[in-house]
This record gives C-alpha cells, structure tokens and sequence, in this order.
C-alpha cells in the first residue's frame, strides 16, 4: 500500500494501463521512497543533497545498487551509546512521572540525581573516547610516516 500511496502521489504516469518508459523493479522503489522523502527536507545541506539526487537519477533508471543506497543509510545514522540510551530514557521517566500527581517527590528528586549522575558519565565517557581518538590518529599518522633509511 506505501507502494502504491507513492506511486499514485508522486509518479502517476507509472499506473496507467500502458506506461512509457523505465520503471524501477520492486526492490528500487524503497530506496527510491526514503531517498524522496530525504529530498523534501527543507534543511538539507546542499552537497547531500546533491548526492541524493545524483542517487534518486540512478535509481530512477535503475542502476542504484543496493551497496550504496545502504552505505548513504548508513552514514546518515547516528550511533547511541549504552550511556546516551540510559539517560534518554532517564529523562523520559522524569518527565512522565512529572506529570503524575501521586509521585513522591523524593521519587522525583532520586530521578533528578541519576540524570546528573548519568549526564557526568556520558561527559566522562566522551571526552576519554575523544582523547583515545587522538591518540589513535597520532600514532597512525606517526606510524605512516615515511621512515629514513640509516646507513
């Protein structure tokens, strides 16, 4: 049905009875879909934009390969850690039990301390990953380096 909703909104010319032209297998279409949605986002920076028409042009005459339409996907996906994940949710429950009259506001406040605790891990954690970061392309390049022969 999402198929075809697409299909009927924003390529009409491929349902009627004897359609001219190329039309994508079944399997593009999806990529096509998310990669039409992307393009309707106003904020979108123009070199990525650029790509994904380039992408939306080759899967529209049917050579966009599956590898790339999921290496776009992925690099567009932003990566949650554990930490990150658990102060989410902690500030998620926050809010619901707010909203709710009966919780005891030592309830609230134990919740407020595990988001600070919490906040202080993630910053912790970050700066280390940053630093270990640094450390990793320092040694790379230092290992890259081209090396003098001794005599």
């Amino acid at each position: 049905m999402q198929i075809h909703d697409w299909l009927r909104d924003y390529h009409p010319a491929w349902l009627v009875r004897r359609p001219k032209g190329f039309i994508p297998e079944l399997t593009d279409v999806a990529a096509l879909i998310w990669i039409e949605k992307k393009l309707r986002d106003r904020h979108l920076s123009e070199s990525l934009r650029a790509e994904l028409e380039a992408l939306r042009k080759k899967g529209m005459n049917g050579t966009l390969t599956d590898e790339e339409f999921r290496r776009l996907r992925q690099r567009g996906r932003r990566v949650v850690t554990p930490l990150r994940g658990l102060l989410a949710r902690l500030r998620a429950a926050r809010g619901v039990a707010a909203r709710i009259p009966e919780v005891p506001p030592a309830a609230l406040a134990a919740l407020d301390t595990a988001i600070r605790a919490t906040e202080r891990a993630v910053d912790s954690s970050s700066r280390v990953a940053s630093l270990a970061d640094f450390r990793r392309h320092k040694v790379c390049a230092h290992r890259d380096s081209p090396r003098i022969a001794r005599p």
